[in-house]
């Protein structure tokens, strides 16, 4: 007999960019998939290598090492203490170990529209209500300040913020930010910030939301800065103490703590030194920003995509159905994600990543080059 899955499961699948990626391995060119493909600094791997050939890798505290959350706490500036943060196994368990903490059955979670879409699986499961605000695609997916106001009330529990956004890469404006803030302030709404790209913008590093609102929850990592998706370390960080504490208990029972290895590792990246290796994957991804962005004038100029504020990604709008056209690039062996698997607000748009080896991307945009003529052509034709 099969014994039925946990009903807060109906409905919750594997994401589409996991699915498109999981079926593709090794089939295409993949610009789908959220990861830096540049090498992990060398600094970093030369002393993870040391340290398990010399080091008991053994538990930390919950909560992470010492060392690595002073390191943290000192790139915010000292806005948060040692005891407001909880080091995770990647951002992404940061903010599940969010949710568990702070969604009740029933309770109101506003996200954008288009935005991450682990969010909406991640607060279904425990059991939130999903509010869509909208980014509005007639204006460059500027904030709607009337649809926000609109939507938020004394059920919000949480607004769901991710700045620089993912999949935009766009960076909402400090006057959105502070609008933002005083609508939570006037609710009594706590905000989840996810700023995991932001040490890879083009423009002025936008600044915390520690630094805008008291109720806030920093998520982030170095999983996009430094190249390190598989080394697994993310954080919640909080000015107050107290919003992290239920975080580091869901945390145990989820995964006890970070790996300590990885953990070492961080406490370098997060270091002067390590912060420094930056610069050289921004540098990396500017050069194929660049060349993505000049490739498309040249050989398709009348492309319409939104101009990245971050990296890694572009999105583009390929007026018409997005998710035919990622099925048409995936037979055609390049794997691009419809701008839908977003928020209904993107769709006929869709999101690649451009950082990854220059060959490949030569290769993935002469194909795409080609289907996005094909579209314009049939639709110059209708």
């Amino acid at each position: 007999m099969l014994i039925s899955p946990a009903s807060r499961m109906a409905g919750v699948q594997k994401s589409i960019i996991r699915q498109i990626f999981e079926a593709a391995q090794g089939k295409a060119i993949n610009l789908g998939l959220g990861e830096i493909q540049f090498d992990t600094p060398l600094i970093i791997r030369e002393l993870a290598a040391k340290v398990a050939g010399t080091e008991n890798c053994r538990y930390t505290l919950n909560a992470g090492t010492l060392e690595l959350r002073r390191q943290i706490a000192a790139y915010y500036e000292q806005k948060v203490n040692v005891e407001g943060i909880c080091v995770t196994c990647g951002a992404a368990e940061a903010l599940h170990s969010c949710f568990t903490s702070y969604v009740n059955p029933g309770d109101e979670v506003m996200i954008a529209d288009p935005t991450f879409l682990a969010y909406e699986a991640s607060i279904r499961i425990n059991g939130g209500t999903v509010v869509r605000y909208r980014l509005d695609p007639e204006h460059d997916f500027a904030l709607d300040r009337e649809d926000f106001r609109s939507k938020i009330s004394s059920k919000t529990k949480i607004v769901m913020i991710c700045n620089p956004s993912n999949p935009l890469s766009k960076c909402l404006s400090i006057e959105e930010l502070e609008f933002m803030a005083e609508e939570c302030r006037k609710h009594g709404s706590l905000i989840i910030s996810d700023e995991i790209y932001r040490e890879l913008t083009y423009i002025e590093r936008q600044p915390s939301m520690l630094d805008i609102y008291d109720d806030t929850i920093i998520v982030s990592g170095i999983s996009k800065s430094h190249c390190m998706t598989g080394w697994r370390i993310g954080w919640a960080a909080s000015s107050n103490a107290d919003y992290i504490k239920t975080i580091v208990v869901a945390h145990q029972y989820q995964s006890t703590c970070a790996p300590y290895i990885s953990q070492r590792a961080a406490e370098l990246a997060m270091s002067e030194k390590g912060l420094a290796t930056i610069s050289e994957i921004k540098s990396q991804l500017v050069a194929n920003r660049d060349f993505i962005i000049s490739y498309f004038q040249k050989n398709l100029p009348e492309l319409e995509y939104l101009k990245p504020d971050a990296a890694p990604y572009l999105f583009i709008n390929v007026k018409g159905c997005d998710k035919e056209f990622s099925r048409k690039a995936a037979a055609e062996g390049v794997i691009v994600i419809p701008g839908s698997a977003f928020g209904p607000g993107s769709t006929g748009w869709i999101r690649i990543s451009y950082a990854l080896n220059r060959e490949l991307l030569s290769r993935a945009l002469t194909i795409l080059v080609k289907l996005l003529t094909q579209v314009s052509q049939l639709r110059f034709e209708l």
